[in-house]
């Protein structure tokens, strides 16, 4: 049935081996999809992790404390020369300057030994222009052990006088750098708490990915550059250790500052030999440019502010894991929460009823309370006490819209409640509503009748009013999703009773009903996490735009510090006071650029009370009592006119 030679063309020994091989590779490729290799996938892991976590802890202590019994051992040996007090025998930096110099390499060389991975990673990546943190620190390093080396091998053909070392100073950007990854470690092991706690957890979904909210906004006039979050619940969190081992972003802003500070050092070099013809002068100039324009401070700002927001967060029961979250919510616009965020349940208090048809009013009750079960929102909350046979359970929901909703109660009543204008469109005529700036009216007509109305007053919630305004300050709006035909813009301006921050309404419809308990897909990790409530996504996301203004001030201040080490470089490669700069000038210089970054810091991360509604309160009361001021000052400033006296001006020209 088949012709012979393209038999042979097809299963060809050629043919089968290229096929063989494509199926090879899709194989791999199919593997590695579903291999996740050092992940957080079940919380049959969480033990194995936690212990772990504990082993690096302990071990990461250990080394903490190492480096900084050879830092205190350094700063002493090398500070003897700068007071010039001598050691005895192999310690006299008098007699063996050659030797002096390499026990304070030896320091180095132990203390980079505990620190040696990262510092070699650090180094592979300065080298291939992608550097991190450790780079700067490796840099160090290396420039540290050239420039002992060197001196070492010039005292023993020259036997000069010992010129300033570095050994201490290096030694201390080495412990400060193995702190760090303490801190940084310890914000590790704080957000795996919270992603392996039994609590029900919740994220923030970037709402391009789903859509539906996205659409209405975008198609209501936002601007479509927008981002638009979402809460979403989350079943189990994913991408922890991606999120984690996440550094990208950085780069681009290392190299602008690690390259310069090498081309200035060499530059600065050649210039103080060229004026000193001075080996000592050249080597010290190169090794100032290094410690001076370098953005030492850096290694310090990037997880100082993390390692503080992670520890406040961990107690709020929040996460916010690796460099990628930064990334990911910091062009974050509006947030999209519930309509029971914003407000309280009403309770039957807070709800007055007009009865048009007395003969059906505990049935229209049973439908109302019935349709807002189902459908959320305030009046969900009233639970009126009603007779069993007026608690309905089947809700067939047929039309949702903007001011209306027309549902199918227990499969024979027909129920429709909203505005009054969307009522007329069925035909029924409701009287025009009483003038009242205080409540809302929900007109309620039962099997086509004029039955009821609803007077309602919704009470806001303080607490999200101020988050609305903590969020508002940091350039994020806030948005609420809802059913309820009552609430709207209008309503949302009686309603407010503190704070004055725009809120949106998003309607939602009856597709968004068919569709409420659908879970999307969400391809990116979660990278913040909250346990127990919602509403501390807002809080997270106000620390997430604080530690980016944060690392934004802190750039800037390591910028102009390193100009500041480039002129200094500079003036003493011109000046010739090479030999007369030593490392505690340095350290001097250094710990007044992480005093600097310290209070820039301080005083840009939220205090503890500022998410309470009484500190809120004193804002916005101190806000007006200044516009008063304000209006005070400009009518006392205005020049008065002085109505004279008929009479007295008459008895003056007498």
């Amino acid at each position: 049935f088949y012709d012979e030679s393209e038999l042979e063309k097809e299963i060809s020994d050629k043919h089968i081996e290229k096929l063989a091989q494509s199926e090879t590779v899709e194989e791999q490729e199919a593997s590695t999809e579903n291999e996740v290799e050092n992940e957080y996938v079940d919380a049959k892991q969480n033990a194995k992790i936690q212990s772990e976590y504990k082993r690096k802890h302990l071990f990461s202590l250990m080394s903490v404390f190492g480096c900084i019994i050879l830092s205190m051992l350094a700063i002493v040996l090398e500070f003897m020369p700068t007071i010039d007090m001598s050691w005895s025998s192999t310690f006299d930096h008098h007699e063996y300057q050659s030797v002096y110099v390499l026990i304070g390499l030896q320091f180095v060389i132990f203390t980079a030994a505990i620190h040696i991975k990262a510092l070699y990673a650090g180094f592979k990546r300065f080298i291939t222009l992608t550097p991190n943190r450790h780079s700067l620190v490796a840099v160090g390093v290396v420039s540290a052990v050239l420039y002992d080396i060197c001196v070492a091998i010039a005292l023993a053909i020259t036997d000069d006088e010992l010129p300033p070392l570095f050994n201490a100073l290096t030694v201390l950007l080495i412990t400060m750098s193995v702190i760090m990854d303490h801190l940084c470690l310890n914000a590790e092991k704080r957000s795996f708490a919270i992603y392996a706690s039994e609590e029900c957890k919740y994220t923030l979904v970037n709402e391009r990915e789903r859509g539906r909210v996205a659409k209405k906004m975008y198609a209501g006039g936002l601007s479509t550059q927008k981002s638009i979050y979402t809460i979403n619940p989350v079943d189990f969190p994913s991408g922890f250790y991606r999120c984690v081992n996440d550094d990208q972003g950085k780069t681009k802003r290392l190299n602008f500052m690690a390259i310069p500070a090498i081309v200035i050092g060499i530059i600065a070099s050649v210039i103080s030999m060229i004026i000193d013809t001075d080996f000592y002068s050249a080597a010290v100039v190169f090794m100032i440019s290094i410690f001076t324009i370098l953005p030492i401070a850096w290694i310090y700002t990037d997880n100082v502010s993390k390692s503080v927001l992670s520890s406040r967060l961990f107690k709020r029961g929040s996460a916010i894991t690796g460099e990628y979250a930064i990334r990911n919510y910091e062009k974050c616009d509006i947030i999209v929460f519930s309509d029971l965020h914003m407000f309280k349940k009403c309770r039957v208090k807070d709800v007055g009823i007009a009865m048009y048809d007395t003969s059906v009013g505990y049935l229209t009750l049973g439908c109302i309370d019935a349709l807002y079960s189902k459908i959320g929102g305030p009046l969900s909350g009233m639970q009126m006490q009603l007779p069993d046979v007026f608690k309905f359970d089947n809700v067939d929901i047929r039309r949702i819209t903007r001011n209306g909703i027309e549902a199918i109660v227990d499969r024979k009543h027909a129920l429709i409640v909203g505005e009054r204008s969307f009522l007329q469109r069925y035909g029924i005529n409701f009287p025009e509503d009483e003038k009242n700036s205080d409540r809302s009216t929900l007109c309620v007509s039962l099997n086509g009748g004029v039955t009821a109305k609803l007077s309602v007053k919704y009470e806001t919630e303080p607490v999200f009013e101020m988050l609305v305004e903590r969020l508002h300050s940091e350039g994020i709006s806030c948005a609420i999703e809802t059913y309820d035909p009552l609430i709207n813009s209008e309503m949302l301006e009686k309603s407010r009773t503190l704070g004055t921050s725009p809120v949106s309404v998003v309607h939602k419809n009856s597709e968004d009903f068919k569709k409420r308990d659908e879970r999307t897909f969400n391809k990116e990790p979660d990278s913040v996490i909250v346990c127990g409530s919602r509403l501390k996504l807002a809080e997270l996301m106000v620390w997430i735009k604080r530690a980016c203004k944060i690392e934004r001030i802190t750039t800037i201040c390591s910028w102009g510090f390193s100009a500041l080490g480039a002129l200094v470089t500079i003036f003493v490669a011109i000046s010739g006071f090479g030999r007369s700069i030593n490392q505690y000038y340095l350290l001097l210089l250094l710990m007044a650029e992480l005093g600097a970054v310290t209070s820039l810091i301080i005083s840009n991360f939220p205090k503890k009370q500022y998410f309470t509604t009484a500190a809120l309160y004193l804002e916005l009361e101190k806000k007006h009592y200044d516009q008063i001021d304000a209006i005070e000052i400009s009518e006392s400033s205005k020049p008065k006119t002085i109505e004279k006296d008929n009479n007295t001006e008459s008895d003056t020209n007498e």
